[in-house]
């Protein structure tokens, strides 16, 4: 590793971490505005509110780091040609592969620590944030819990009472549940505990059938299949090692676990659009040294890499509703911004 490749990678690390401190305060502040309106009317201190919100923050900062990694390579090239820096190295004899070969490191070394540090750490911040928002804004009335063998999952009946709900499996396409245990439960106390063989959605009523309910009967649980299928399959932010046993039990319960599949392999595909926003938004800025307007070239930059990151969204939004295979939705942001960087990187016509 020679000393330019140390020094580029040294100015894009370090105008990463600059970028995410900007992105961290704005999000932080947002964040606070927002819990202070939430706590209106709610017996809570200023620090609680702030600790609140210092532990909200990171479910929002994790969705704009590569936003950061587009801006440090952007930026570290954007500094080198400001003074002249540039000029040197290509009079020396560098290429443009000599000054991106430290930003692809970079990239890929970024892209590392979002998959395996940062975001699974946000994740542990944002459980912390549940547990304490708790505290303040009472439980929500639905958990879930999927284990190897079966799922459980708690709701309010009609009479307000606790009603547990055990199922060996779930059929989605049937909207039934199979191997069925209810439990009505009021301030801890057992009150009712009943088995079905099958738990069955019509639409518009629950209908439990065999052993406890025979003949079949009509029960109130309060949410529709639907409801209760996306909140026990929906997302749960967790790290990268976590997500393929959560996957094996959310489909040895029947589901498909296409978003937490889409999820695991975007986590995967992270590193690869690091690599390719931080080639993004270094290539443009090493065409200024052929007389480019550095300001128009940085909004270039920028507004290359805010495409890049809407697909990422709007490829995610289609796999998970199925118009798009998962694998495909998942990766193919990560290639095109590759592919879109190599295309920038030639144009400079250094390469």
């Amino acid at each position: 590793m020679g000393r330019l490749f140390r020094y580029i990678l040294g100015k894009m690390l370090l105008r990463f971490v600059l970028a995410m401190l900007v992105l961290f305060v704005m999000v932080f502040l947002g964040e606070t505005i927002d819990m202070n309106r939430k706590v209106q009317n709610i017996d809570i201190s200023m620090n609680n509110v702030l600790l609140l919100a210092l532990l909200k923050t990171p479910k929002t900062l994790v969705l704009m780091i590569p936003f950061a990694v587009l801006i440090s390579g952007g930026w570290a090239i954007s500094t080198l040609a400001r003074k002249s820096e540039l000029v040197a190295i290509f009079a020396g004899g560098g290429s443009a592969w000599t000054i991106i070969k430290p930003i692809v490191a970079g990239g890929f070394g970024l892209g590392m620590a979002i998959t395996l540090i940062i975001t699974p750490s946000g994740a542990l911040i944002n459980d912390m944030f549940e547990r304490m928002s708790e505290k303040y804004f009472g439980k929500d009335d639905f958990t879930s819990k999927i284990g190897a063998e079966d799922l459980w999952f708690r709701t309010m009946n009609e009479q307000g009472q606790s009603l547990f709900v055990r199922a060996n499996k779930i059929a989605p396409e049937e909207k039934t549940m199979r191997g069925v245990d209810l439990f009505v439960m009021d301030h801890g106390n057992l009150l009712n505990h009943r088995e079905a063989d099958e738990l069955s959605f019509d639409g518009q009523n629950w209908l439990a059938k065999g052993k406890s309910f025979d003949p079949a009967q009509k029960i109130s649980i309060g949410l529709g299949f639907d409801d209760i299928a996306q909140r026990i399959e929906g997302p749960s932010w967790m790290p990268i090692w976590n997500l393929p046993e959560h996957i094996n039990s959310l489909k040895n319960a029947g589901f498909a676990a296409k978003e937490q599949i889409l999820r695991l392999n975007r986590d995967l595909a992270g590193v690869l659009l690091a690599i390719g926003l931080a080639v993004i938004g270094a290539s443009l800025p090493i065409g200024y040294r052929r007389g480019g307007n550095i300001g128009r070239l940085i909004a270039m930059t920028v507004g290359v890499g805010f495409v890049t990151f809407i697909a990422n969204d709007i490829s995610f939004a289609l796999g998970k509703s199925g118009q798009v295979p998962v694998i495909i939705a998942a990766w193919a942001p990560a290639v095109l911004s590759m592919i879109v960087g190599i295309i920038l990187l030639r144009k400079t016509g250094e390469c």
